[in-house]
Parts: structure tokens; C-alpha cells; sequence
């Protein structure tokens, strides 16, 4: 059994077991297993026609499962003064430019300038897709918890800016990304 697989089986058994939990609770982040689960098996079927690497596929299940530590009330928590939602958004725009990155200079032979430029693009992109989602489920499905629903970590009267706060913290992780790849030169990593 390759790397890939390892890391695939027991990120959908982590991912398994928060489902169970999401059940047994009626916590509506049973959506978000079911969609990480998926978009997990299809990163792993086309993760050589995406250039991902073995630490990009480890670093992607992690913020995936950290994400989906949600149905324990993870949302709620503070890690010191920065709450748990920008954490994840950090750590996830960190491993969207990473392996968006390898996918344009690797898999695409993209000259470096302009992958380093495609790969922020994308991050950008890809994150405010991600927010307008989050708005949509929240105007039509309304409160309960998950990338669908409004709950902990959202936008709320106490914070109405949760959505700038998201996209400056993937920023900042895809920023903090390119820092470390320009600071690694030819790094395995990227």
C-alpha cells in the first residue's frame, strides 16, 4: 500500500468517526464529513494529474479533519487571542498555495513568476468561492453548524466581519506559504 492510501484510509477513518459523532449528536457538520470525505477520494484518484505530493496530501487531510473537528464544537474555542475558524483559515490558505503552486510549476510547467502569481490567484479564487457558499447556506439553510449553516466562527452581530477576517487569514497562510517556499529555494516540500 503507497503513502497516499495510508494517509487516505486513515483520514477517512477519523472522518468516519466524526460522522458517527454528527449522527448520533444531529449535528448538521454531517455535511461537511460527507463533502470532505468525497473531495478526499478524488484528490487521492487524481493526485498525479494535480502534481500533489506526499506532504501536500498530509498537510490537505489535516486541514480537511481540522476543520471537521467542528462537530466537537471546535468553532467555539479560542487558541490563544486567535479563534479556531482563523486558524483553520490560516493553515488552509497555507496549503492551497502550497499545492496550487506545485500544481502550476510541476504539473503544468508554468514558469516560477507566474505560478507563484497563478497559485495566489487561485487561493483568492478559491476563497471567496468558499465565503460565497458560506453566505448562501447561511441565507437559505440558516443556523446550525458547518461550511452550509451559520453557527460558531460565522459572521454574527457580535462579529460582523467574519468573511474579511476568513480571507485575510487564507491570505496571510498563502502569503506566510510563498515566504517559506522563496526562503526554501528548490525545497522538497514545494
Amino acid at each position: 500500500m503507497d503513502i497516499y492510501a495510508k494517509i487516505l484510509y486513515a483520514s477517512l477513518g477519523i472522518l468516519a468517526f466524526f460522522g458517527v459523532i454528527a449522527i448520533i449528536f444531529e449535528n448538521r457538520f454531517i455535511y461537511d464529513v460527507v463533502l470532505a470525505i468525497l473531495f478526499l477520494s478524488f484528490l487521492y484518484l487524481y493526485r498525479k494529474k494535480f502534481s500533489i505530493s506526499e506532504g501536500h496530501f498530509i498537510f490537505i487531510s489535516a486541514v480537511i479533519i481540522a476543520h471537521n473537528a467542528g462537530v466537537f464544537g471546535a468553532y467555539g474555542l479560542d487558541l490563544g487571542n486567535i479563534g479556531y475558524d482563523l486558524f483553520v483559515h490560516y493553515f488552509a490558505g497555507f496549503i492551497i498555495w502550497a499545492a496550487s503552486y506545485r500544481y502550476f510549476r510541476i504539473g503544468r510547467k508554468i514558469r516560477k513568476e507566474r505560478a507563484i502569481a497563478l497559485a495566489f490567484i487561485f487561493l483568492i479564487a478559491l476563497t471567496a468561492v468558499h465565503e460565497l457558499v458560506e453566505y448562501q447556506g447561511e441565507e437559505i439553510l440558516g443556523d446550525g453548524e458547518g461550511i452550509f449553516f451559520n453557527g460558531p466562527g460565522d459572521a454574527s452581530p457580535d462579529n460582523p466581519y467574519d468573511t474579511m477576517e476568513d480571507i485575510i487569514n487564507n491570505i496571510l497562510g498563502g502569503l506566510t506559504a510563498m515566504a517559506v517556499y522563496l526562503g526554501m529555494g528548490k525545497g522538497k516540500f514545494f
